[in-house]
C-alpha cells in the first residue's frame, strides 16, 4: 500500500494506527468473503481458536481460487501486516509458494485448470456443468470399451460413460446438484449439506463401480467363453454346448450303478455265498471296471476318439474316477456337519469327513459283516490305515468345494481326459484329447458363472487346484489294491449279506 506524504510539508502525515488497522482489516474481511466464501471447507470448533493473524492463504491445498485472486488477496495481506507492525520478512517467500501452488491446482477429473470446488470436488468448469447436466438431465450413459477409456483434458469428451464414473469417483456429489436447474448461490449451504457424509458416499460409490466393473468383465469373459463354444468354432461338431452338455452328461452318471457292491450278494435260494468273501471283495474291483467301461461308452464324445484311446485314458485315470465317484456319493447322501459315530447302530453309521479312525472302525465292522467274523482292528489299521487316512482328507477338502450335480459331472470328464507327460498316444490323438479337456473345462466355467448358481460354490481355480490332491490319493489307491474299500465306507453292505 502505497501511502503519499504532505504536499505542504513533505513529512508523511501522522495516520491513526488502531483506526486505519480496523480499516484494513474490515476491508481485507469483506474482500475475503466476496472471494472466497464458497471455495472454503467449514473450520471446526477446535480449530477456531488456533487462527492467527498468518491465517491459510489462497494457495494451500484447501484453497481453490484462480491467480489473479490470490494475488490481489496476498498483496492486501502484506499491507495490512506492515500497518499493524507484523513480521512480514519471509511475505515474499509465502507469496512465490502460494501462487506456486495455486497454479499448480489441477482439475481431479481431466487434470485440466481447476477453478475451485464442485459437487465435492476440485474441478474445471467444463467438468463441473457435464457433472451438472448429467445429474440434471438424469443421463445414462454406456460405455463400449469396458469401462476402460481414459479421461484427461484432450480426449474427456469422447466417453461420457467413463467421464462420469470417474466424476463420482472422485468424489462429486449428486445429492450437491439442484434439481430446480437454478443457481445453487456462493453463500447457501444446500450443496454442502451432505458434506459431512461425503468420506462415506465416496467408500460406497467407488465399491459399486468395482462391482460393476467386475460384474461386466466377468460377463465379458463369459460371453468370449460361450462364443468359442457356438457350432462354427467348435472342433467337434457332434458336442452340444452349454447347459445341452451337462444335462446330457448328467443323466448318463449313474452314480448308484457303479456304487452298489452287488459282488457281494448273497445267493438267495441257498443263502449261502455265490464265492468265497474274499474273491467277492475282490470281484468288486472288476464289477467297478465294467461299470466305467459302460459309462465311458455314453459319453457324447465317445466317437470323437478311437478305442485305444478310451482304453489307454481309462487305464490311466480308472482310480481317480472311482475316488472322484466315492467322494460326491459320499457328500451327497451324509452330512459333512453330521457327528461322527464310533458303532454301528442300526443302518445309522455315517463315513467321517475329519476322523480316520472313526473310518477305520467303520471298515472294520463292515468287513466283518461280509467275512462273517470278527477281524482285529490292528489288522485293519495295518492293511488299510493309509488308504483310508488319504481318504478322509481327500473327503473332507472335496466336501469344502460343495459341487454341485453338474460340476461333478463337468469334473469327471476333465478328469478322464487328463493325460500323462510320458503317454504313448499318437500326437494326433493327444491334441484331440487336450481340445476336448479344454472344451469341458469352459463348459464348466461357463456354468459356475450362471447368475442362478449358488453363491456358495466354489470357483473353477479352486476345482482344478483340487485335482492334484484327487492324483496323489489316486496312488495310494493302487498301492493297497484293496480298491472296493471307498465303495464299502460310503454304502453299508448289511442289505446286500442279508438278502432274501
Amino acid at each position: 500500500m502505497n501511502v503519499a506524504a504532505d504536499s505542504t510539508t513533505g513529512t508523511p502525515p501522522v495516520f491513526d494506527h488502531e483506526s486505519l488497522a480496523l480499516v484494513a482489516q474490515s476491508n481485507l474481511l469483506q474482500f475475503y468473503l466476496t472471494h472466497l466464501a464458497s471455495t472454503l471447507m467449514p473450520i471446526k470448533p477446535e480449530t477456531r481458536d488456533s487462527i492467527t493473524p498468518n491465517f491459510s492463504l489462497p494457495g494451500s491445498p484447501n484453497s481453490d481460487t484462480d491467480d489473479s485472486v490470490s494475488a490481489a488477496l496476498v498483496s492486501s495481506t502484506q499491507a495490512l501486516f506492515s500497518l499493524l507492525g507484523t513480521n512480514t520478512t519471509n511475505s515474499s517467500a509465502v507469496s512465490k509458494k502460494v501462487v506456486s501452488k495455486t497454479a499448480s491446482k489441477l482439475c481431479s477429473v481431466c487434470a485440466d485448470k481447476s477453478t475451485g470446488l464442485h459437487y465435492g470436488a476440485s474441478t474445471c468448469e467444463g467438468c463441473k456443468g457435464f457433472f451438472k447436466r448429467s445429474v440434471q438431465n438424469k443421463k445414462i450413459y454406456h460405455c463400449n470399451q469396458n469401462n476402460l477409456c481414459e479421461i484427461d483434458k484432450q480426449n474427456r469428451n469422447r466417453c461420457q460413460s467413463c467421464r462420469f464414473r470417474k466424476c463420482i469417483s472422485k468424489g462429486m456429489l449428486t445429492e450437491a446438484v439442484r434439481e430446480d436447474r437454478m443457481p445453487g448461490g456462493r453463500n447457501g449451504n444446500s450443496i454442502y449439506s451432505n458434506y459431512k457424509q461425503r468420506r462415506s458416499i465416496i467408500r460406497r460409490t467407488k465399491d459399486y463401480i468395482a462391482e460393476q466393473e467386475q460384474e461386466q468383465r466377468e460377463r465379458e469373459r463369459e460371453r468370449e467363453l460361450e462364443r468359442e463354444l457356438e457350432p462354427e468354432r467348435r472342433p467337434f461338431q457332434s458336442l452340444p454346448s452349454g447347459k445341452k452338455l451337462i444335462k446330457e452328461l448328467v443323466e448318463m452318471d449313474c452314480l448308484d450303478r457303479l456304487i452298489n457292491l452287488r459282488g457281494l450278494r448273497i445267493n438267495p435260494s441257498t443263502n449261502c455265498d455265490i464265492a468265497p468273501a474274499c474273491k467277492r471283495l475282490t470281484r468288486i474291483g472288476d464289477e467297478i471296471v465294467e461299470q466305467l467301461v459302460e459309462w465311458t461308452k455314453t459319453l457324447p464324445f465317445f466317437d470323437e476318439l478311437p478305442v485305444e484311446a478310451h482304453t489307454h485314458l481309462l487305464t490311466q485315470r480308472w482310480a481317480e474316477l472311482v475316488l472322484l465317484s466315492a467322494g460326491y456319493y459320499a457328500c451327497s447322501v451324509f452330512s459333512p456337519d453330521s457327528p461322527d459315530t464310533t458303532q454301528m447302530i442300526d443302518e445309522s453309521d455315517e463315513i467321517s469327513f475329519t476322523n480316520p479312525e472313526v473310518n477305520l472302525r467303520l471298515l472294520q465292522n463292515r468287513l466283518a459283516l461280509v467275512l462273517g467274523k470278527e477281524i482285529p482292528f490292528e489288522h485293519v489299521s495295518k492293511e488299510a490305515g493309509a488308504l483310508v487316512v488319504r481318504f478322509t482328507t481327500l473327503l473332507h477338502s472335496f466336501s469344502k468345494l460343495k459341487v454341485s450335480p453338474e460340476a461333478y459331472v463337468c469334473l469327471k470328464a476333465i478328469t478322464l481326459l487328463h493325460l500323462s507327460a510320458d503317454s504313448t498316444l499318437d500326437k494326433s490323438i493327444i491334441d484331440k484329447v487336450k481340445t476336448l479337456q479344454d472344451h469341458f473345462v469352459k463348459t464348466l466355467q461357463i456354468h459356475l458363472h450362471q447368475p442362478g448358481e449358488n453363491s456358495e460354490t466354489t470357483s473353477l481355480a479352486q476345482i482344478l487346484e483340487w485335482l492334484p490332491e484327487l492324483q496323489n490319493a489316486s496312488s495310494v489307491l493302487l498301492h493297497s489294491k484293496m480298491f472296493y474299500v471307498p465303495f464299502l465306507l460310503c454304502k453299508n453292505p448289511r442289505r446286500l449279506v442279508f438278502d432274501e
